[in-house]
């Protein structure tokens, strides 16, 4: 899961740099304002949705007694979705910054990256988040 996680921040960080170099041409859809509207509209209802998701994931019911029941087959599949829950509309949104040049895809994509950050596969959230507590 750590190399899902931080390959997602690799991705991302070669897409600014390939677009930040001139390698790739920034702005090649920037006068296509329609197309702008409907990406941003889905990407901000992907974001809405991705973040708390993500967030929540193992909270709810079947994934916990999953979690409980299978730790570590269960962990490794649910810690992937729950990782590309965000990953995904990350990269995407990196993408559209550079091809609609509109800083609202770049705040989202600084969003979700910061969403990341609370859901980082470290030995001792895997732990903790296969232990049953005591409610």
């Amino acid at each position: 899961m750590k190399i899902l996680f931080f390959a997602t921040l690799l991705v991302v960080g070669i897409i600014v740099v390939l677009f930040e170099t001139g390698i790739l041409a920034e702005g090649m859809c920037a006068l296509d304002k329609r197309m702008e509207y409907f990406a941003a509209v889905i990407v901000e209802l992907l974001t809405l949705i991705a973040v708390p998701l993500a967030l929540r994931l193992f909270k709810f019911g079947a994934v916990r007694r999953r979690l409980y029941e299978d730790k570590e087959h269960a962990l490794a599949i649910w810690g992937t979705i729950r990782i590309l829950i965000l990953s995904l509309p990350m990269v995407m949104s990196a993408l559209l910054y550079y091809f609609f040049l509109n800083a609202s895809f770049g705040y989202i994509a600084i969003i979700l990256l910061i969403s990341m950050l609370f859901i980082y596969p470290s030995m001792e959230r895997c732990v903790s988040e296969t232990t049953p507590k005591n409610d």
